[in-house]
């Protein structure tokens, strides 16, 4: 049985297709999933590369980041009205387009200026990926597969953030940082030209609901915002901030802290990171399950961030070898994995059918707004010459996310389904 709402209206999904269908649904919305968070982590690998051609400081680089996500978390929640307005399809097509676009352009204007257009323009298409990627999940997939293909859809992401420094540091040392971005610029347009052409495949929830506006439990008519005034959607949102705060700053300077601490070698300290993206892409799957069987998603959330949480704390206060500091992010990656399913699954209690890309537009833009303001915060600590604040600062933020998910649980009834 689905979950109901906050607000106790049922969530709508598709009936039942062949497996073969939902295969390529899952796979088509993961891939576009894959590519928005590759761009997200493209720049920040090849910081102290830029940071020397383009004769700028790290918190001028941070500066970057920080416009690209203001612009998508300004922009994510209107997509979301117009995902459910106009469909999904049309524009998560878009949204990939200008992506690819902007960094292709990237590589062919090589100065901070031309970079800041472009990281805003680059947000705007950041800015469609989840509500339209919901919408399309929740209407085109089987409800008895919906579980699995939001797991998919959330280690899609972590495989972009994995590949993204893999990727970005091999090019820019072969073929230059330029050469890189056009690379990967044009690959984003050819998939946004698969994703048309494969276009009859995503059906979203604006072709289910179309015409039909959404209803309270008495049958009355609601607002289109009604949604900002659920307490659960709040402090979701809220969750999602903090997540985001923690999740971009371990993401866009582990690298150069652990080069600065160390003295290791780029190459090298992109392996801890690439670890803890890689192992936390297991740990959702392992986390799929998990919300499955246990009743409680908000407890889950609560108690594997607490975890990260300490053991950030220990990485940034004690000196600890490098060895075991690559540990530390195989750790903290495996337990913040293994929430996000049932991440996914608090946000969705509180949807009402026909509003799951506004919904998922407000609350998913939160991770743009942490976004924003973690890479300045944590660009300051690294000028300033101290990098292990970047472990205190990642804890504290994590903890104040699962301090944000315990108020959601109370609201959404806990341990019930």
């Amino acid at each position: 049985m689905l979950d109901r709402p906050a607000q106790g209206i049922p969530l709508t999904t598709t009936a039942t297709a062949p497996l073969a269908q939902d295969v390529k649904v899952i796979s088509l919305v993961g891939s576009a999933h894959v590519v928005s968070h590759f761009f997200q982590l493209a720049l920040p690998p090849l910081f102290p590369i830029l940071k020397d051609d383009l004769g700028i400081s790290y918190t001028a680089l941070g500066m970057l980041s920080t416009v690209f996500f203001l612009t998508s978390g300004i922009a994510q929640p209107a997509m979301g009205f117009l995902v459910d307005r106009i469909g999904a399809r049309r524009v998560l097509i878009t949204g990939i387009s200008l992506l690819g676009l902007s960094f292709l352009l990237m590589g062919l204007l090589p100065t901070y200026p031309a970079f800041i257009v472009l990281s805003a323009i680059a947000g705007i298409g950041n800015s469609v990926f989840h509500p339209a990627d919901y919408s399309i999940l929740t209407s085109s997939v089987s409800e008895s597969r919906l579980g699995r293909a939001y797991s998919v859809h959330t280690v899609g992401g972590n495989v972009g953030w994995t590949l993204a420094p893999i990727v970005m540091i091999a090019m820019a040392t072969t073929i230059g940082w330029q050469y890189a971005m056009v690379t990967i610029g044009a690959a984003g347009l050819a998939l946004a030209g698969f994703l048309t052409w494969q276009g009859s495949l995503l059906r979203d929830e604006s072709d289910a609901h179309r015409g039909h506006d959404a209803k309270s439990e008495d049958g009355q008519p609601t607002s289109r915002f009604s949604f900002l005034f659920n307490v659960a959607i709040l402090a979701s949102f809220v969750f999602f901030v903090f997540l985001a705060m923690g999740q971009f700053g371990i993401q866009s300077f582990s690298v150069t802290a652990l080069n600065t601490i160390y003295g290791v070698d780029l190459a090298l300290a992109g392996s801890a990171l690439t670890l803890y993206l890689a192992v936390s892409a297991l740990g959702t799957i392992a986390g799929g399950f998990t919300a499955d069987r246990v009743q409680d998603p908000g407890k889950i959330v609560a108690v594997t961030f607490i975890f990260a949480a300490a053991v950030f704390i220990a990485m940034g206060g004690l000196e600890l070898p490098f060895w075991v500091m690559f540990g530390g992010f195989g750790l903290t990656g495996f337990a913040m994995g293994t929430a996000m399913p049932s991440r996914d699954l608090i946000v969705r209690r509180a949807t009402p059918p026909g509003a799951t890309g506004r919904v998922f537009g407000f609350v998913y833009s939160g991770l743009d707004v942490g976004g924003t303001v973690a890479p300045v915060v944590i660009g300051a600590f690294m000028d300033a010459g101290q990098p292990s604040w970047l472990f205190y600062a990642v804890a504290m933020m994590i903890v104040a996310s699962a301090a944000s998910v315990l108020v959601v649980r109370q609201r959404t009834g806990g341990a019930g389904r």
